[in-house]
């Protein structure tokens, strides 16, 4: 979506414990234009070694929905914080 900012924020991760790294990127000030304005959504990308990106459809990570929410702000790796073996991730909604 033109203006989405999406980029903003980026962290790899092994998000499905498979030994590649994954793609997480943030676009804050993603409108749903139904809803309102600046909710914000962080797009997963899973790395298959099988797939090619041209026919790749992200996963979608929506926060509150709220308007000005801007659901990935910041998108960053925490670690293990529940201890079930993957790693965690923080996105930022200031």
């Amino acid at each position: 979506q033109l203006g989405a900012y999406f980029g903003h924020s980026v962290c790899s991760v092994d998000i499905n414990k498979d030994s590649l790294d994954d793609l997480l990127v943030s676009a804050p000030l993603f409108n749903d234009v139904t809803t309102g304005y600046d909710q914000g959504r962080v797009f997963v990308f899973i790395n298959d070694p099988k797939n090619t990106m041209t026919s790749y459809r992200p996963q979608v990570l929506n926060g509150s929905n709220a308007n000005g929410a801007r659901f990935g702000m910041s998108v960053a790796v925490v670690g293990d914080i529940d201890k079930n073996g993957y790693d965690d991730i923080c996105v930022g909604a200031p």
